[in-house]
């Protein structure tokens, strides 16, 4: 954990898996999805409201819906 440069705590959650040649490609599209799932859930929880879950998305709020 470590504070941004207006005092938020931001988390990096890091993991590693085996990945054979084949499955490389779809490395960018997996990485997204977990942080698409993570901001998500930060929304459901009411920890973060739709704007930012959208900015952090770099989606539209209206897309979020």
């Amino acid at each position: 954990m470590r504070n941004d440069e207006y005092g938020k705590t931001q988390v990096e959650i890091q993991f590693t898996l085996p990945i054979d040649e084949t499955l490389l490609h779809h490395k960018t599209n997996a990485e997204f999805k977990a942080k698409e799932a993570f901001v998500l859930e930060l929304l459901r929880q009411g920890d973060i409201s739709s704007g930012k879950a959208a900015k952090l998305l770099n989606i539209s709020r209206w897309d979020l819906s």
